[in-house]
């Protein structure tokens, strides 16, 4: 064990040990339950800041994710509960504030009050955070190296493989707006056959017909589509939010 520590130890200035452990929300939660990555950082971390402190006696006081907290509207002041992935053991949280990182659903807390609570010993820790390549460490202790290019791997090969379908999807979508303007004109002048003859014996122009019937039902049904972009825009929101 004592190789093994002195092994994982490096020289790198930049470098700064940091422990990370997965919890999920409680399976009878509201909405979905999903992993919460836990990152335990030093107090004064130059990568993580703000990471909070708890007094003796207290809840853990953590800060948690801004995709944590617009996606469960929980803020600074709420409390939280997480659960052991695979078991039934419950913890409770303490949000102190909000840390900007919108990449995923993830807690941020001291290192040495995450690892007392998660009973992994006081010199535990994951990896290290490093502006710059860690050298003299062997290969074989590293387990995964994320950078840049790892984080944008995913996004960049969606985007390749999938980018180009989104014009076969707003080309499909316009053509179904038409069809469906077409249909609701055909239905509107069938319904009003018997109306709009009697309007033409009277004397009443083709334009003043249309105006009567086509641009009045035009301009409600505009209306009506643009009132609503806003409430199916925060509907689909909710849904992906909650059950995504």
């Amino acid at each position: 064990m004592m190789q093994f520590v002195s092994e994982t130890e490096t020289g790198n200035e930049t470098a700064e040990k940091f422990s990370a452990y997965t919890l999920r929300r409680p399976i009878d939660a509201p909405y979905k339950s999903e992993d919460v990555m836990i990152y335990g950082a030093v107090a004064d971390s130059r990568y993580i800041r703000g990471v909070p402190e708890t007094p003796e006696g207290e809840d853990p006081r953590v800060r948690i994710s801004s995709a944590y907290s617009e996606k469960y509207d929980i803020f600074a002041g709420d409390t939280i509960e997480l659960q052991e992935k695979y078991g039934a053991d419950r913890y409770t949280f303490n949000v102190a504030g909000v840390y900007d990182y919108g990449a995923s659903i993830c807690v941020f807390m001291e290192q040495k009050t995450m690892n007392q609570c998660f009973d992994l010993g006081k010199d535990y820790f994951s990896g290290y955070f490093s502006q710059t390549p860690i050298t003299d460490i062997e290969g074989k202790y590293i387990g995964s190296e994320i950078d840049l290019e790892a984080l944008t791997k995913v996004s960049r090969q969606l985007n390749i493989s999938m980018g180009s379908m989104m014009y076969l999807v707003d080309f499909f979508a316009v053509a179904i707006f038409m069809v469906l303007i077409y249909i609701l004109s055909k239905i509107i002048i069938e319904k009003n056959a018997q109306s709009i003859s009697m309007a033409k014996i009277l004397g009443y122009t083709g334009s003043e017909i249309g105006k009567l019937y086509i641009r009045s039902t035009t301009v409600v049904y505009l209306l009506c589509f643009v009132a609503t972009i806003p409430v199916v825009t925060v509907l689909i929101k909710f849904l992906m939010s909650r059950w995504a």
